[in-house]
């Protein structure tokens, strides 16, 4: 009987739809941060040669604001 009034509820179901709005979000920079860290270190690699491990863990480190410097 709850999960019936639950589902039907519209303060539950925008709550749900917020969620789900900011997992994608949450997702796609989590996706970007990866991508640019990996271009990163594909670019480096081609320039320098592979990275030593302090480097990379540094990279792997990073958020996109200190990737994008």
């Amino acid at each position: 009987m709850w999960n019936s009034v639950l589902e039907d509820s519209s303060i539950v179901q925008d709550w749900l739809a917020r969620a789900e709005q900011k997992g994608k979000a949450e997702g796609k920079a989590e996706g970007t941060v990866t991508h640019a860290r990996a271009m990163l270190l594909r670019q480096g690699t081609a320039k320098f040669g592979p990275a030593d491990p302090a480097s990379a863990a540094r990279i792997e480190a990073s958020d996109i604001d200190q990737l994008d410097q």
